[in-house]
This record gives structure tokens, sequence and C-alpha cells, in this order.
């Protein structure tokens, strides 16, 4: 019996866990308010990026250790790949420069121009992930984190889409463009970089005219954040989310260096 309420316990907390963890999630940039309802009481959220621990000042730091050491000494492989996918999400969404990256990249600094750039990370994290055992919990559960964040930013571009029925029609469209971008990326990381330089101009640049050195360096950062994250121990990786990204920077110096 006691066994059993342990169990509960440890559910429960999983859930609150990961509910402030996507509250936390839409606080990435100046679009998006500074307070999100996820119940009594209510979660206050700074405008700076947020971090895991540092969510909120209503949830005790006791707590999240607790979690933590009850995830690594009681709870299934299965609902750790489940944590994981949650935790990653949240590495994809804040430990992330994107300032930076648009700049090197050329792309502009929106709302869709940050899908398409989670989109292209997570795609690389869920391809080092699903040959694990429990990869696919991991890939369901960090899309799943994705699209609750998307659902909520969508929900504080008010001003910028006004109508809900105009936010459904567009998270439909961008629904509908995420699956794609996951078969063509599979495809370019296969094949030659002449594959996948085509793959990144159709999904991250959308067909537009550009410079074909733009594309190579694109096809350079995918091919060394996916060598990257294949460095990784995977057991970390799998279980307890422990990703990293190589900076835009350090990947800019190796690629003027093989130039």
């Amino acid at each position: 019996m006691l066994g059993l309420m342990s169990q509960i316990v440890t559910r429960a907390e999983i859930q609150i866990c990961s509910r402030v963890l996507y509250a936390a999630n839409c606080t990435q940039n100046r679009h998006f308010t500074k307070y999100h309802d996820i119940g009594k009481p209510k979660l206050t959220i700074t405008v700076q990026p947020v971090r895991f621990v540092s969510a909120s000042t209503n949830v005790k730091e006791g707590l999240i250790s607790r979690i933590k050491q009850k995830l690594t000494a009681t709870v299934s492989d299965k609902t750790k790949a489940r944590y994981a996918g949650i935790v990653v999400y949240e590495k994809c969404a804040d430990s992330i420069n994107w300032t930076e990256f648009f700049e090197y990249f050329g792309l502009e600094d929106s709302f869709h121009s940050w899908f398409l750039a989670i989109e292209l990370h997570m795609w690389m994290c869920m391809v080092v992930g699903i040959s694990e055992k429990f990869g696919r919990v991991f890939r369901n559960s960090l899309v799943d984190a994705m699209w609750k964040d998307v659902e909520v930013r969508l929900t504080e571009l008010k001003n910028d889409i006004p109508s809900s029925s105009e936010r459904k029609k567009y998270l439909k469209g961008i629904t509908e463009q995420f699956n794609a971008a996951l078969v063509s990326y599979d495809e370019g990381l296969l094949c030659d970089d002449k594959v996948l330089a085509a793959s990144i101009w159709r999904t991250l640049y959308s067909f537009e005219n550009m410079d074909p050195r733009q594309l190579e360096k694109a096809v350079h950062y995918v091919r060394k954040q996916v060598s990257h994250l294949n460095s990784l121990h995977s057991e970390d990786y799998i279980k307890k989310g422990s990703v990293t990204f190589l900076s835009v920077k350090i990947i800019h110096q190796e690629y003027s260096a093989s130039a």
C-alpha cells in the first residue's frame, strides 16, 4: 500500500513539474505576457527567459529536488523518457541564442521564424533519441511539449492574430508543415549535402531566393549539431534530458577555418 501511494505522489509531482515548465516556456520573447494561469495559486513569471528550477517563487526548490531524486530512484525508464522529452524541449526553447541564430542565418525575428528554428532543433534531438530504448516515448513527449507551448504563445499573440479562428487555421497549417519537415530533414540527413541543402531551403527558408553560401553554412550547422548530439551520453540524454547545443559562434569559427 505504501509503495502504491509513493507512485501516486510521484506522478502528481511530475504533472506539477510539467505544468510549471510549460508556463516558463511562454516567456521566451517580448511578445508574451508576464502571467500564465496554471491554476491556484497563480504562477508569476518574469519577462526574462525563465529556467526550469527558477520558474516560480511559489514552488519551492525542495519540490523540484525531490522530484528529480524520485525520478532517478523509483520511476520507470519509460516515465524518465517522458520527463526527458519535456526537459529537452525546454533546452531547445531557452538555451539557444535566437537573436544570434536569426542574424547568422538571415532570418527575420518573428514567431514563424522561431517556430521553424525550434522545429529544426527538435528534429535533430529526435534523430538522436529515437534509436534508444523508449525513444518513441521520448519523441512523443518532446513533440507534445512543443505543441502545448506553441498554443500558449499563439494565445498571447492576440494583437498580431486577433481572431481565434485565424489562430486555429495557422496552427493547422504549421502542424502539416511540421510533419512534412521531419520527412524532408530525414531524407537530407541520410543523403549528401546537396539533398540536405534542398531540405533546409524548402523548410527553413520557404523557397526564398538566397545566397548559396548561406545554405552551405546551414548544412554545416546541422551536420555539426547532429554530430555533437550523437556524442552525448545516451543514458543521460534519454532519461534526464541532458542536452547541450554548440553555439553559433563556435560552429561559425569551424566553418570559417574549413572554408
